[in-house]
């Protein structure tokens, strides 16, 4: 799918690859944390998941590297300019707390959590 924005989270529309007509983008998840920032994760079509953020950045917690306050959703991206795309694979090994393989082969996805001035991005399992 292409996107095309609109300002504001309620106008995400992207245009269909099937139908060719643009189609609402719905959030699959919105954090928002204790200190005034916001991570929102786009349910697009594909298994890799848009991220965006705003709010207050006083400690670099949006992570684009300033220490400014962003008050509109903007497109996270990683240190190189691209999007952060939040992705699913399949780990070879799983391991639980006590370091013993909990499993092979099991599907894990990217997910992002926030707290206090901080924001992370982690793998789960499925």
């Amino acid at each position: 799918m292409s996107y095309r924005y609109a300002s504001g989270i309620h106008s995400l529309f992207a245009v269909s690859d099937k139908s060719n007509k643009l189609v609402a983008i719905p959030p699959k998840t919105i954090d928002i944390s204790p200190t005034g920032h916001v991570l929102l994760t786009l349910d697009t079509a594909s298994s890799n998941k848009d991220v965006y953020s705003w709010g207050r950045n006083y400690d670099s917690e949006l992570g684009n590297g300033k220490k400014s306050s962003v008050s509109s959703p903007e497109p996270m991206s990683l240190p190189g300019g691209d999007r952060l795309l939040l992705k699913q694979r399949k780990a070879k090994k799983v391991f639980d707390l006590h370091g013993l393989v909990w499993g092979k082969n099991i599907p894990v996805q990217q997910t992002v959590s926030l707290g206090y001035n901080s924001s992370v991005v982690y793998w789960k399992v499925c």
